[in-house]
């Protein structure tokens, strides 16, 4: 068994024509530390994902690269070369990616941040959409995924605003066509023109 000290440090995933890099963060919070055994890659890896976890329940706005090191006079694991090769002593599942697109030529705002499971989505000209502290007409959708969450909400959002109405998305909507045009990054604001072509919501003169 081996000690391995676990860093949460604030980073994030920037992207640009299909490729990306972690970059630091840097003022964001302080690096975090913690101390876990390890028999093989698999337990690092577990023991890192619950470190992980336990930074993220602390705030969920973090975005945060998890590292691992052997404690100063521990020795190296026979598998620990291995596991270095394949990437085990970094867990980049708590990072946020941020889209560095250019801006659409009508002046839509691009998407900073299409999301993860845990991560939110979010247009560059607004703050990222997070849930609610109790459940909404989106939740049951969403089934736990904060980015498609977020993206369904700025659809609503949007077609309500052009049709001046509270027009619900589901009322009128398929869910398997929205799962495909998310998993396709489909701006939001061309998911909404979309519905009111295809006449899932007609324009108001006053509220429905």
């Amino acid at each position: 068994m081996t000690r391995f000290q676990l860093v949460a440090s604030p980073a994030a995933r920037v992207e640009k024509a299909d490729q990306y890099a972690i970059e630091p963060t840097p003022g964001i919070f302080a690096d975090l530390a913690h101390e876990a055994d390890a028999t093989n890659a698999a337990s690092l890896s577990s023991a890192m994902n619950s470190f992980g976890q336990l930074v993220r329940q602390r705030s969920r706005e973090l975005s945060f690269l998890v590292c691992a090191e052997i404690v100063p006079g521990a020795r190296k694991p026979r598998w620990y070369a291995r596991c270095a090769r394949d990437g085990g002593l970094r867990d980049e599942a708590f990072l946020f990616t941020i889209m560095l697109d250019a801006t659409i030529e009508d002046g839509t705002p691009p998407v900073r941040m299409w999301g993860a499971k845990a991560a939110p989505f979010q247009l560059s000209d607004r703050a990222p959409v997070w849930t609610d502290a109790e459940p909404d007409e989106f939740t049951p959708h969403a089934h736990g995924h904060l980015g498609y969450y977020g993206w369904l909400r700025m659809i609503n959002a949007r077609v309500q605003l052009l049709t001046n109405s509270r027009c619900s998305l589901f009322d009128r909507t398929d869910a398997s066509i929205m799962t495909r045009r998310y998993k396709d990054r489909h701006h939001p604001f061309a998911v909404a023109t979309e519905l009111m072509s295809a006449g899932y919501c007609v324009p108001h003169s006053g509220t429905e």
